[in-house]
């Protein structure tokens, strides 16, 4: 006769810890996170990135165009209206596809753009 007990089996549903709450800064992260895995290292960028590309805002309108790369981290535009060209860093590119995106709004770009290299 065995004396041992039967083994009892844990309920899992038992032993779950409660969903940890959605934050706004869990969905940002999770966000950020997701961002990071789609971007493509700023070398392969910049390779890609050629003059006369439109270089368009995170909502959709081209608000430039390229006149080059200056430099390894700065596109040099083309000459606005007054004549005057701007520099933007290569870091606010999210991707190359024949256009250049920027991860912000034309009119936030265009307050944040030099106009030295």
């Amino acid at each position: 006769m065995n004396n041992a007990e039967p083994t009892k089996s844990v309920n899992a549903e038992a032993t779950k810890q409660p969903p940890a709450a959605i934050t706004s800064e869990t969905v940002q992260g999770a966000q950020n996170a997701q961002t990071a895995k789609n971007i493509a290292p700023i070398s392969v960028m910049a390779d890609s990135i050629k003059p006369d590309m439109p270089v368009v805002c995170s909502k959709g309108a081209q608000f430039a165009v390229v006149d080059h790369m200056q430099g390894a981290d700065s596109i040099k535009l083309k000459k606005d209206e007054k004549g005057q060209h701007h520099f933007i860093s290569l870091k606010w590119v999210t991707s190359v596809d024949g256009k250049v995106h920027i991860d912000r709004p034309a009119e936030q770009a265009i307050r944040e753009w030099r106009t030295e290299p």
